[in-house]
C-alpha cells in the first residue's frame, strides 16, 4: 500500500516540497517516477539514514516488527542514526518521524521511548508519530485511507495539525 499512498502524497504536496524515497524494488522506484513526475520534484536516496538527514518529516509503511526495528534502529543506516547525524550537518534537525505500517504495540512503545531518549540528548525536536492505516490497497489508491495517529500527549497540540494535513493527502479519515 506503500506506492500509492506516497504517490497521492507527492501529487498532494505539489510542485513547492520536495520528496525524497528510498526503495529496495528499482523497478518500482522508476514506475513511481514516471507516474509522479511534474507534480514535485522527487530525488532518490540510498537509505533511511541519508533521508532522515535531510528531510523535515519522515514517512514509513513497514510491514513487520524485524523491518520496523532495523529501519529505525539500525546504528548505521537507520532512521534514528540520520537524525543525530542532522544535528552535524547543515540539516533540518527537527524532524517528524511517521510510522504508518500496523506494527505491534511493544515496538511502537520502543520506538517511541528510543526517539524521545534520543531527542533529549540532542539540540532537536524528534517527534514519534504512531499512525497505523487501515483499509485496503484500492483505499490506497483512492486516498480514502484512514489514520489512527497516536503522539506523545506533550507534543500532540503541536504535532497532530501537521500530521493531520499530510496525511489527508492519503486518507479521509484521521483520528
Amino acid at each position: 500500500m506503500g506506492y500509492p499512498m506516497a504517490v497521492n502524497l507527492v501529487k498532494g504536496l505539489g510542485s513547492s516540497k520536495s520528496f525524497l524515497t528510498v526503495n529496495v524494488n528499482q523497478e518500482a522506484l522508476n514506475e513511481f517516477q514516471d507516474e509522479v513526475k511534474g507534480f514535485g520534484k522527487v530525488s532518490v536516496v540510498q537509505n533511511v539514514y541519508e533521508a532522515t538527514k535531510a528531510a523535515y518529516i519522515v514517512i514509513t509503511i513497514l510491514p513487520t516488527v524485524t523491518a520496523v526495528e532495523a529501519v529505525y534502529l539500525d546504528p548505521n543506516t537507520g532512521i534514528l542514526a540520520g537524525a543525530i547525524a542532522a544535528t552535524t550537518y547543515s540539516s533540518p534537525t527537527n524532524k517528524l518521524l511517521i510510522e504508518c505500517g500496523t506494527i505491534e504495540t511493544a515496538i511502537i512503545k520502543k520506538l517511541a521511548e528510543a526517539v524521545e531518549e534520543a531527542s533529549l540528548k540532542m539540540s532537536n525536536t524528534l517527534s514519534f508519530v504512531d499512525a497505523p492505516v487501515s483499509s485496503s490497497p484500492m483505499g490506497a489508491i483512492a486516498g480514502s485511507l484512514t489514520f489512527i495517529v497516536g503522539v506523545h500527549q506533550a507534543k500532540s497540540a503541536k504535532v497532530f495539525p501537521q500530521v493531520e494535513a499530510l496525511l489527508k493527502h492519503m486518507g479521509k479519515s484521521i483520528f
